[in-house]
């Protein structure tokens, strides 16, 4: 649960806010209306991308540690039985 958690924070921070930022500076919006949009950047954001979240965290969990999962253990495991 905490590496998807992870995620969600990471889009909000490094994703969402910069872009209102960029939104900002490039004076698309005024600087009020960046407020708002990062206010609710920051509580809707995570809701609405917590399916994408977990489905980056299991990505990167199964990128990392292939060898934790459990279809893998039994197939590790059987290929330490032939040794």
């Amino acid at each position: 649960m905490l590496g998807a958690a992870t995620w969600n924070y990471g889009l909000v921070v490094f994703v969402l806010i910069p872009i209102g930022l960029l939104l900002g500076w490039a004076q698309w919006l005024s600087w009020t209306g960046v407020i708002y949009f990062c206010v609710a950047a920051a509580f809707v954001g995570p809701v609405i991308m917590y399916p994408f979240s977990w489905s980056l965290w299991i990505m990167t969990y199964y990128l990392l540690l292939p060898y934790e999962l459990p279809v893998n253990q039994k197939a590790n495991a059987a290929f330490d039985e032939d040794e």
